[in-house]
Parts: C-alpha cells; sequence; structure tokens
C-alpha cells in the first residue's frame, strides 16, 4: 500500500479515522488543531511515546542500536517500532498523526528536558512536517550551544534509509529577548512550494527552499537522550496564496 492511500483517507472502510474529531474546513481550507487531551484521536500511545495529561510525551533513555520503522497507519500515526530507548540520537523517535499537507502553517509548542550532552549531543526535539514514505523536515529546538539561558535551533531533513539527519542549517541562537519566558517554546513553520520559513515564539528567524518533501503528515520528534513534552501542535493548511499565517502568540496577542 502506498503511504498516501494509508495516511491519505483512501480507504473509505476505515473511516471515520480517529483525528478526524480535531480537523475542521476554514475558508475551504483544512484545519487540524491537537490539544492531547483525548487519547482516542490516533496518536501511538506506548511507554516511551504517549499521551501524558493534555500533552503528549517522547522519552529516549539510551542510544545504542538503530530504531526499527514502523509503517504508516491511517488508524495509528507514524511511530518507531521495537524499543525507542536503544535509539541512536541521529536517527531521532518521530510520530505523527492526522491529515496530509502540502503548503501549509504548522506549530507545536515544545518543553525539552535534556539529560546529557551539549551541541549535537545534547537533546533536541521539535516539529515534523511533510512526513512522507521517503523522510521529513524537522525544526528542532535545544538549549543554547553558547551555554546561555536562550535556546538554539536548527532545519534538518530526514531520509528514512539514512542513519542521520542533513543539516538544512547549522546550529543557530535565538536572540533571547525574543524568548517568552517558561519552559515552553512555541515552534513554527510556514510552508509555500519549496520556500520554508522558520518561526520561533512567533518571531521570524530563518528561511530558505528545499523541495525534497513537498507533502505529508505532521508531527513531533525527539534527537538525544531526553524526555520532550508537546502541546497545541497546529496545521493550517495554506490553500489560497492570500492566506496568512496567524501566529497567535502571548505577545501578538498581548499587543493587540
Amino acid at each position: 500500500m502506498l503511504l498516501q492511500e494509508s495516511a491519505g483517507c483512501e480507504n473509505e472502510k476505515l473511516r471515520p479515522y480517529p483525528y478526524e474529531s480535531n480537523v475542521e474546513s476554514k475558508n475551504g481550507c483544512t484545519v487540524y488543531r491537537e490539544d492531547f487531551q483525548n487519547e482516542a484521536s490516533g496518536w501511538p500511545n506506548k511507554e516511551r511515546y504517549h499521551y501524558a495529561s493534555g500533552a503528549y510525551q517522547i522519552i529516549s533513555t539510551t542510544h545504542q542500536a538503530e530504531a526499527h520503522i514502523h509503517p504508516f497507519s491511517a488508524i495509528g500515526g507514524y511511530s518507531p517500532g521495537g524499543d525507542i530507548g536503544s535509539t541512536e540520537p541521529a536517527v531521532g523517535v518521530p510520530v505523527a498523526n492526522g491529515p496530509w499537507f502540502g503548503d501549509l502553517d504548522a506549530s507545536v509548542s515544545v518543553e525539552l528536558r535534556s539529560e546529557a550532552g551539549s551541541g549535537d549531543l545534547a537533546a533536541a526535539a521539535g516539529l515534523v512536517f511533510h512526513l512522507n514514505d521517503r523522510g521529513y523536515y524537522a525544526l528542532i529546538i535545544s538549549r543554547s550551544t553558547s551555554g546561555s539561558r536562550g535556546i538554539s535551533f536548527k532545519l534538518v531533513k530526514k531520509y528514512h534509509f539514512a542513519t542521520a539527519a542533513q543539516d538544512l542549517t547549522p546550529w543557530r541562537e535565538a536572540p533571547l529577548s525574543d524568548l517568552v519566558a517558561g519552559p515552553q517554546k512555541k515552534a513554527s513553520v510556514q510552508c509555500r512550494g519549496k520556500a520554508i520559513s522558520v518561526f520561533l515564539q512567533g518571531q521570524a528567524v530563518a528561511k530558505l527552499d528545499d523541495d525534497d518533501f513537498d507533502e505529508g503528515l505532521v508531527g513531533m520528534v525527539l534527537y538525544g537522550k531526553g524526555r520532550a513534552i508537546f502541546r497545541d501542535l497546529l496545521a493550517e493548511e495554506a490553500c489560497d496564496g492570500r492566506q496568512a499565517f496567524r501566529l497567535n502568540t502571548p505577545d501578538s496577542r498581548s499587543s493587540k
């Protein structure tokens, strides 16, 4: 079965899909909102990646062997198979669910609890998008590489057959003045064709072109050894070029 047939609701006998309770149409565009309150909404729910009281949690404890890839499923989302406690940091632990998106605006709030390491050895977590049968993109954040109170970020792409992700940007420091206090950081992307724009806490921080993966699922990922807690996943189809990207950050709301 092709990936898009599995993830894209081709088999009508399986409908309604669990995630469909969180999908709506707005001005003719698909909007997918996940607050992780309902454990029947279709996300993989196992020991180390599961729902957690209005959030979703991924945990990785050791990194000795490569993860096995679990097939895509219309009713079970996407997750690595086997024991992710033995996942190599470069392989990552991605999970995904929901409808299929091409051009989109997507965001998730991330709380990262790294156990050890620094730089590429530190835990990093964030937003997965355009995850398909070939691979995915991910906007990941980690603690500051300079030792400051800020955070670092980079955009990567990962082919399923490869043992490591490819950097589309190097690690970059996010300006501390642009960050809202608290453990949760909002990571957002805007995709229009091959153009990918990156936002942290509603502030534009990077833009580049890459078109290896032009459509797929949205989700989250954890690299390295640690724990990541995710809240408020949002993906909006950009089916009209006039559609604005709504950041809806605490800063932007308070300024109105």
